[in-house]
């Protein structure tokens, strides 16, 4: 196997690495230096948050993508609460996850499930990720093989690293390990896919040219739903700063039972078409524009969003093609093929009644 190699050096960080200080005040610098992360820190691309300077070299590694079962009885998913971001698109009849794992990566992920055709393009969000996944018919090993822009580690490529666990039966229980997964092949690391407002700014830029005024358009939001083929819910956590997380009204949680809470939430109305690999699979095209909805800091903020390249990330931009930020954190993207159902205002859920949120959203599909 061919180790990744690590190359530990200020230079290779760029972008990522920014010093606290500037010119000596004595030169008349009455400014002092530009706003950014405190000394000794870098920047991590997929979540805008500030991590240690000594694991600065950790941040040159690849992303790690996987393609994630989301049926009933794959739940609670393993290593999905670590995820940088998380991509949610529609398969036959129910949806699949695509997690990306960049600055902080679990030992072992899954259930891993099989590749689909939505997932050429959205490979490419991530500049050179390893991709993890339990194969493919034909016609989407084809269209994966036109693409250079992903080191596969599938289960065909590297065996050694899955094993079937007992945790459920087959094809819901194919695990991975992520330490061979590494070992096995090389990448390249991501780049930033959104805007992240900046330490002590709301979210929406307050302050920057190019990006919206902090609540210039931004709805108070306590929750929405969103229909996946099962309905996917969103409420807001003021305390914890987070939007926690429900499917078909239950409590999505991680295998220690801990509720998964993203900072962020992006809903991309997508178009969904028939795959050229097998008419019955949906292919999201997550490459042109459409309508998207910013669940962040307990707003919601609606625009649009534009792709032109499968290699380039989304812009989201508000009604006056101002950039929409996010609240440094971990992102969870939703691919839907329908608008957000929000809920009411006025509308007292409390966190726990899941019940009655899931009525709620459901009556107003």
């Amino acid at each position: 196997m061919v180790a990744v190699v690590v190359v530990v050096a200020v230079a290779a960080i760029g972008a990522w690495l920014v010093l606290s200080g500037g010119d000596d005040p004595a030169d008349g610098d009455a400014g002092g230096p530009e706003p950014g992360p405190t000394e000794g820190t870098v920047v991590a691309p997929l979540t805008g948050l500030e991590v240690p300077e000594s694991e600065a070299a950790s941040l040159q590694r690849p992303a790690l993508v996987a393609k994630v079962d989301a049926a009933a009885a794959a739940m609670p998913q393993v290593g999905l609460a670590a995820a940088d971001v998380t991509i949610e698109v529609r398969v036959e009849g129910i949806g699949r996850y695509m997690p990306a794992w960049h600055s902080s990566v679990p030992d072992e992920i899954g259930p891993i499930r099989s590749a689909r055709t939505s997932d050429v393009d959205l490979l490419g969000l991530f500049v050179h990720p390893l991709f993890s996944y339990s194969g493919g018919n034909e016609g989407v090993r084809a269209a994966l093989s036109e693409v250079d822009w992903f080191s596969d580690v599938g289960h065909d490529a590297v065996p050694d690293a899955y094993r079937r666990s007992e945790r459920a039966a087959a094809p819901h229980n194919l695990m991975a390990g992520t330490g061979m997964l590494f070992d096995a092949a090389t990448g390249e690391p991501p780049v930033p896919l959104f805007t992240y407002a900046e330490s002590g700014e709301e979210s929406g830029g307050a302050g920057s040219s190019s990006t919206t005024p902090a609540g210039s358009d931004a709805v108070p939001s306590q929750g929405f739903g969103v229909d996946m083929g099962y309905l996917v819910q969103f409420s807001w956590d003021r305390d914890a700063g987070a939007w926690r997380r429900w499917v078909d009204g239950d409590a999505h949680t991680d295998p220690d039972g801990a509720q998964l809470a993203p900072t962020n939430v992006v809903v991309l109305q997508v178009e969904y078409v028939a795959s050229a690999a097998d008419p019955v699979s949906p292919e999201a095209l997550s490459v042109g524009s459409g309508p998207v909805w910013v669940y962040t800091a307990g707003t919601v903020r609606s625009g649009t969003w534009e792709r032109s390249d499968p290699l380039q990330p989304w812009e989201l931009r508000g009604p006056g093609q101002e950039v929409i930020s996010l609240e440094p954190g971990r992102t969870w993207v939703v691919l839907a093929g329908a608008p957000p159902v929000e809920l009411p205002a006025d509308q007292a859920v409390s966190l726990d009644e899941s019940g009655a949120f899931f009525e709620v959203a459901q009556a107003g599909r």
